[in-house]
Parts: C-alpha cells; sequence; structure tokens
C-alpha cells in the first residue's frame, strides 16, 4: 500500500513538472483575438513591466512600428518627455491626418517574455483614427530584428516569438525570399494562378506586400495592371471601403499558389484609386489565415506552412456601396461615383454621377454629414449591424425613403430613394 501511495505521489510530481516546464517553455507565446467586426488581431503587450495594453499586431506599420494612443498614455500616467518630431501623419487606408507626436526614447516593450527594442515611438489620438474604445495602439515587428523568428499560427492562434539561433523551419512549408527592403517591410513574390467565375483564367506573379492589419484576401490597387481586366467581369460585389468612403469591389475566384497548392474561394479586392499604402499589391488576414507564417528576419524570408482548417472573417460592419460624392470649391456635393450593379438602388432610382445633391428629405445635405470616426465603435458597428442606421458616403440616415433634392444640369429635381434594409452586409 505504501508503494503505491508512493508511485501516486511521484506521478503528480511528474505530471506537475510537465506542466511547468510546458508553461516555461512556452512563454514566448502569447495567444491573440481577433476583433469580430473590425477584423485585427489583438496581443497583450506589457510596457515598462506593470503595463498591459491591447495591440493590434500590424506588419504593415512601416517604420512607425510601435503606437499608443495618447489618452492611454495619459490614464496610465506613461510619462513621456518632449517629442523628438512633430507630424502631420495619415497612415494606410485612412484619408484623415492626425498630429502625431515621435519619440526616439521608447518605453520598455515586452511581448510574452521577449523584451523588445523599436526605434521610435509614435503617440497621436489612435482610439479616434481607428474608432476604436477597447485597442490601445498598434505594434508590428522590430525593424532589423535577426535575433528572433516571429511565428504567426492560425492554427491555434497564437503568436511566438522563437530565438533564431538554431532554429528549424516545420517540414511541408513554402519558404518565400523577401524582397526590398528587409527592415521596414514584409514583400513576398510568387506564382499565383487564378480561375474566375466565368471560367476565364489570370497568372499574376507580383511581389505582395503581407499587412496583417488589413483584412482583405489580396488587394490589388490601381495603377495595377490587373485593375482593368477585373472591372470588365460582371460578378463584383461592391464594399465601402475600410476608411468609411470610397469602395472595392471584390471577386471570387480558385488559385493555384506556388506552382502547386489550390485555394478556393479567394477573393482579390480591387481599388480603383491609390490608397495610403504604396504598394499595388499586398495580401491581407484572410489569406494568411490558411496558413502558420513564420518571419525570418535573419535570413531575410518569410515563410508559409499550409493548415487544414481555415474560415473567413467577416464583418457586418461593412455596409453595400452605391454612391459617393466629391466636395467643389464652392461647396457643393457633386456625385462623382454610382456603382453599375443591379441591385444599387440609388441608380435605379435615377441619381446620376454629377448631380448635385443640395437636400435629403428636406434637410440640407450637409447636416447628416458626420465624420463616423467620431462615432465610438461599439454604438456606431451596433447600429450598422442592427440597420438602425443608413450609411452612405459619409451620411447616416435612419428613415427608409429617402427624397433627395438634387440640381442637374442646372435643373432643380426630386429623386425618392426606397431604402433596401434586407440588402446584404458584410463582406
Amino acid at each position: 500500500m505504501y508503494k503505491i501511495k508512493t508511485l501516486f505521489f511521484y506521478f503528480w510530481v511528474i505530471f506537475f513538472v510537465n506542466i511547468l516546464n510546458n508553461c516555461t517553455q512556452n512563454t514566448n507565446r502569447v495567444y491573440f483575438s481577433i476583433s469580430p467586426e473590425l477584423r485585427q488581431i489583438i496581443i497583450p503587450v506589457h510596457l515598462n513591466d506593470s503595463i498591459t495594453a491591447n495591440m493590434v499586431f500590424d506588419t504593415g506599420c512601416g517604420t512607425y512600428t510601435y503606437m499608443l494612443d495618447s489618452s492611454f498614455c495619459a490614464s496610465n500616467n506613461i510619462h513621456l518627455n518632449n517629442p523628438d518630431t512633430v507630424i502631420l501623419m495619415g497612415i494606410g487606408w485612412m484619408h484623415k491626418d492626425y498630429h502625431s507626436f515621435i519619440y526616439n526614447k521608447c518605453q520598455g516593450v515586452r511581448i510574452g517574455n521577449v523584451n523588445l527594442t523599436y526605434p521610435n515611438l509614435n503617440v497621436f489620438d489612435w482610439k479616434g483614427y481607428y474608432n476604436s474604445n477597447h485597442l490601445d495602439g498598434m505594434i508590428g515587428i522590430p525593424p532589423q530584428d535577426t535575433t528572433h523568428v516571429w511565428e504567426l499560427n492560425f492554427e491555434h492562434n497564437y503568436l511566438e516569438i522563437h530565438p533564431a539561433e538554431g532554429f528549424k523551419m516545420p517540414e511541408n512549408c513554402f519558404i518565400i525570399p523577401v524582397n526590398g527592403n528587409y527592415g521596414y517591410s514584409f514583400d513576398v513574390q510568387f506564382p499565383m494562378k487564378i480561375v474566375c467565375m466565368d471560367g476565364d483564367t489570370l497568372s499574376m506573379n507580383h511581389i505582395y506586400y503581407v499587412d496583417t492589419g488589413m483584412f482583405y484576401d489580396i488587394a490589388v490597387i490601381y495603377p495595377a495592371e490587373e485593375i482593368e481586366y477585373f472591372n470588365k467581369k460582371g460578378d463584383a460585389v461592391w464594399v465601402r471601403a475600410a476608411g468609411g468612403n470610397g469602395y472595392s469591389r471584390y471577386y471570387t475566384v480558385n488559385a493555384t499558389l506556388f506552382n502547386n497548392i489550390s485555394i478556393d474561394s479567394l477573393r482579390i479586392y480591387t481599388f480603383d484609386d491609390p490608397r495610403r499604402v504604396n504598394h499595388k499589391y499586398l495580401i491581407g488576414l484572410n489569406f494568411l489565415k490558411r496558413f502558420n507564417v513564420f518571419f525570418d528576419l535573419k535570413n531575410h524570408l518569410t515563410v508559409f506552412q499550409p493548415i487544414k482548417s481555415f474560415q473567413r472573417d467577416v464583418s457586418s460592419f461593412y455596409c453595400r456601396y452605391h454612391y459617393s460624392t466629391r466636395k467643389t470649391q464652392d461647396g457643393k456635393n457633386k456625385v462623382s461615383k454610382i456603382a453599375d450593379y443591379p441591385g444599387n438602388y440609388f441608380k435605379t432610382a435615377g441619381l446620376q454621377k454629377g448631380d448635385d445633391i443640395v437636400a435629403v428629405n428636406g434637410l440640407p445635405y450637409n447636416n447628416y454629414s458626420y465624420d463616423y470616426l467620431q462615432y465610438k465603435s461599439n454604438t456606431f458597428i451596433a447600429a450598422l449591424r442592427d440597420k438602425k442606421i443608413i450609411y452612405e458616403d459619409g451620411h447616416f440616415f435612419k428613415e427608409d425613403t429617402l427624397t433627395y433634392d438634387i440640381i442637374r444640369q442646372g435643373h432643380p429635381m426630386k429623386i425618392v430613394v426606397i431604402v433596401d434594409r434586407n440588402e446584404a452586409r458584410g463582406d
């Protein structure tokens, strides 16, 4: 009996030691979540060993590899000296500028148990810029970090920072050399053959910018040569673009990547206007989620390990695109684009490009114009999701019938639009 108790005791000792060892071995690992509406990777980041910030992990940060919200700094008593630089900054997909304060002496940063060094800290109204109350900033991979391999594991939803020395990539991977200035971007080139819904085929072999902060599968941006090809297709789904104004169109295709891996239901988003990303081709979250991705900065490699399961992140935050306007020098709201698809009820009601929108339901058009970034994300997204508001061209409407007062070629007209609240949302 004594021997049995002793064996039983040692069994539990070994069991708990193994658990402790596993926990110790995995302290370089942090588990992430993906926000359901904004579709961004969220990780915990420790600042000065005492403050935890919920931050977006974004390889598209570029030179601004570490950003904090100014109100977060104030509420957590993060004291900063005078900034080294003050700039007027516009980031990525957004078309707004904010005054941003750059500090060259950064706060202590730790992910898991790995202490990291960033070249600068960027502080501005991050929450306002990105319309987010529950996130505190954004962080990427430090430029020139040759001592680690960063693993973004979508199979089990964790980020793990491995020591580069002696690290071996897993089997069955596609190893892609990095192009360009690796200190600031992750550019990979690989062949891709796509089959469109109408049976047409297209081969693409471009340099793609890996942007974990972008939810699109693949973004193709003007003046990319494929824009004209896709614009001739009749199966486009028009969606209001990230940032609230403008639009994108996506096309669902089947694709063969790296010469031998097949992917169905891949979405290619096209943008007819230039964006603030300085790249014509990008791959984002709903592409990357089909792999575990390794960033090997020491050897200038990005490695893709295919995984079996994939579930697309879809957000009800994004509405169908119907039309947009541009404001002229004399303050008029001229219709600059009408989406050309059969279900666009603004087009079938008679709204045309060039129309000057004066009023809606008797109120001046500008009365409905509120920068959506001023809305708190929880109330704004909930209102969109529950279809309590109609969001068009940066304007908000609550009625189901919208009577537009317009001027067309000098003549006043009325156009009555019946809102379809059952129209599909999300993408």
